[in-house]
């Protein structure tokens, strides 16, 4: 069973621990970001901001990428090793795309791909027939428009399992 935590600073109620984490540490709690803290305390809160959301964001990726499996699995797609067995580069890819989210939630589908596009690009990645994870090759490294409806629907997927994470 779930076990309910209330903010202390807002008393909003029914979050989990990373649904907590995530209200506090991504702003989305006014009490919290207007509290007034001396400038030692406040650096040491800013570094723990950031290595919480990061561990938050981690956890929301980890979710996210299962939920990619499986729709992949579904759709007679090809998918990825779990999250334990893939390279710390494709991870670090998946939180970055979960920490665009949770910095702009409104983000839309096409624009989530642009984002993943972007930082594929500077990674060094290009557009390939087949992924190829030692090459640098992948066959979504395609504007938004040229993507199948099915691969589409891994982007959206993705933004609702992140916003779900979000509010959860």
């Amino acid at each position: 069973m779930t076990e309910y935590l209330i903010c202390p600073f807002c008393k909003e109620d029914d979050f989990d621990l990373v649904g907590l984490k995530t209200h506090l540490w991504c702003n989305h709690c006014d009490i919290f970001n207007k509290t007034e803290v001396d400038t030692t305390t406040m650096a040491d809160l800013l570094h723990l901001k950031r290595e919480e959301t990061m561990k938050v964001n981690v956890e929301i990726a980890k979710i996210c990428h299962e939920a990619n499996r499986q729709y992949c699995i579904d759709n007679q797609l090809k998918t990825h090793a779990k999250w334990d067995e893939l390279p710390e580069e494709l991870q670090e890819s998946i939180v970055a795309g979960v920490a665009k989210v949770v910095e702009d939630p409104k983000i839309s589908a096409e624009e989530s791909h642009q984002n993943w596009l972007d930082y594929k690009e500077v990674e060094g990645w290009n557009y390939g027939d087949e992924t190829d994870i030692a090459a640098k090759l992948h066959p979504n490294m395609v504007e938004w428009k040229k993507l199948s409806k099915v691969e589409r629907g891994k982007d959206k997927l993705f933004l609702a399992t992140v916003r779900r994470e979000m509010n959860s």
